[in-house]
């Protein structure tokens, strides 16, 4: 699929919830305009009073922007593989920028912090870290005992 694609694509699902917005406050309206029987009101509300058309058309952009750019980042990384891929991508731009959004700190303190949160202390500056295959359990420990001492898994 080609990049372009997946921008138009993407700019189409974020268009198609604002969509499905707009669908959900129409049926309010026309809830409101009823009465429980099911007749006309004699003062109906205006439908200005459920759709704010200028934030609507707003935001709508905004979305159909995100869903665009989303889908296009995903796409060019080789993370979408068809239409209904990027579709969906472009749909849920705003939860997936806000999701890669919410690990920024961490990113930030890890870079921060070159030893990472477990920093050893000034009395353990002399000693060597442990290998990582140590660290990790491979070489003995939980994952060698698992696996009968030698690692084969027999």
């Amino acid at each position: 699929m080609e990049v372009w694609q997946c921008a138009v694509l993407g700019g189409a699902g974020g268009g198609l919830i604002e969509l499905v917005t707009l669908y959900d406050r129409l049926g309010s309206w026309q809830q409101a305009r009823r009465t429980p029987t099911g007749l006309l009101r004699k003062n109906p509300p205006r439908l200005a009073a459920y759709v704010d058309l200028g934030p609507f058309l707003v935001i709508g952009a905004i979305r159909i922007a995100l869903g665009a750019a989303t889908a296009t980042a995903f796409g060019a990384s080789g993370q979408v593989g068809g239409g209904y891929a990027a579709l969906t991508v472009g749909a849920a731009a705003p939860a997936l920028l806000a999701q890669v959004g919410s690990q920024l700190p961490v990113v930030r303190e890890a870079v921060a912090t070159p030893r990472g949160r477990g920093a050893r202390s000034e009395g353990d500056a002399g000693q060597a870290a442990p290998p990582a295959a140590d660290a990790l359990g491979t070489a003995a420990g939980p994952v060698a005992e698992t696996f009968g001492g030698d690692g084969s898994g027999q």
